[in-house]
């Protein structure tokens, strides 16, 4: 189920034009309260002629309160549909992207039309205190501040986690087995509620063989390593990764912070 997190949905008295040149693009900075992972954003939408083309909508991190960077994720809506009436309407960010908590990002929109426009209604005076309208003239090289309305929209996502990993994981069984024939794996497996994420991997020459699982690695064997954090991270979801970490953990988030906390 989607949550809604930022938004500016109130007192529009106003819009702003996307396109009308390709490389005329519209922005709005947004500031999260919570560490969450965006999925969608709903604008309110309509255009001033028949064929604004694709638009796409992307999220991307800022410097000096200025989209920058590349897109984080994105998705795309056949703006061709939209009426003279503004409707709400929702994109998809496909995948999404991990938003921190207080810090500032933006969503940017482009048509592929070179003359037709897309319009998103907006409030002037703004009052979206945690962010502002933006725009560029060059496909988003360069960007301004408006620094007088916010664009409407809606900003969606998955479950919020708490910071605490002992408040996320309700138990954690780590086991290292070291099995016979050759065939020694580590094995890690989190448990919360009914939900449980495990990750297997050949031990090879990093730990001492044997037939007894082991719940802490020898001295002679090195733990976890690099690989392993790559390989796990691939094969589990994101929403999975979010909530036992309650954001997208570094190498050295994965080791210290869940894997070693004491086995319950």
């Amino acid at each position: 189920m989607s949550i809604l997190y930022e938004k500016s949905n109130t007192g529009d008295d106003t819009y702003g034009s996307i396109g009308g040149d390709v490389a005329w693009w519209e922005g709005q900075t947004f500031t999260p309260s919570i560490t969450h992972l965006i999925t969608s954003i709903k604008l309110y939408l309509y255009k001033d002629a028949a064929a604004p083309g694709t638009l796409t909508v992307s999220i991307r991190a800022t410097s000096a309160s200025l989209p920058t960077g590349a897109d984080l994720c994105s998705g795309t809506y056949n703006a061709n549909t939209l009426t003279g009436t503004p409707v709400w309407t929702e994109i998809s960010l496909g995948n999404g992207t991990l938003l921190a908590a207080s810090t500032k990002y933006a969503f940017v929109m482009r048509v592929s039309a070179a003359t037709d426009q897309a319009r998103n209604r907006a409030t002037n005076p703004g009052t979206y205190a945690s962010g502002s309208a933006v725009y560029s003239g060059d496909s988003g090289a360069t960007w301004t501040d408006y620094g007088t309305f916010d664009y409407q929209f809606e900003e969606y996502g998955g479950s919020s986690y708490p910071a605490d990993p002992l408040l996320r994981v309700s138990g954690i069984v780590r086991t290292f087995w070291a099995g016979v024939g050759g065939n020694g794996v580590y094995q890690a497996q989190l448990v919360e509620g009914g939900m449980s994420t495990t990750y297997v991997s050949p031990i090879s020459s990093r730990e001492t063989q044997g037939i007894i699982p082991r719940t802490t690695p020898t001295p002679s064997g090195a733990g976890f390593q690099p690989e392993d954090y790559e390989k796990w991270l691939v094969s589990n979801d994101i929403e999975v990764i979010l909530k036992f970490f309650g954001h997208f953990p570094s190498y050295q988030d994965w080791l210290n912070n869940v894997w070693r906390l004491p086995a319950k």
